[in-house]
């Protein structure tokens, strides 16, 4: 809540998840950690290439305070965040 720099936000995101997918663990539902933990790869390295594009474009930035207009300037990476659903 309180950080600034796009890819430790991003980072500090997994957390949460990995609790999640320890509590199912404990709760002997194997099946759906696995399918937590393939989700959650998938849609976190979505999320991780999307952060670096924008990165990029906002020529090696990553204070989110200095990163305005997204919809215009990428919307493309605008959409796969928006895919993504997990806009910080």
């Amino acid at each position: 809540m309180f950080q600034n720099d796009l890819k430790k936000v991003v980072a500090y995101s997994t957390w949460s998840q990995l609790g999640y997918m320890f509590m199912s663990c404990s709760l002997s539902s194997y099946s759906n950690k696995i399918f937590h933990l393939f989700n959650h790869a998938f849609f976190k390295t979505l999320l991780f290439i999307t952060a670096e594009y924008v990165i990029h474009a906002f020529e090696n930035k990553q204070i989110m305070q200095k990163m305005g207009r997204l919809l215009k300037l990428l919307p493309v990476s605008y959409l796969m965040i928006l895919i993504n659903g997990h806009w910080l």
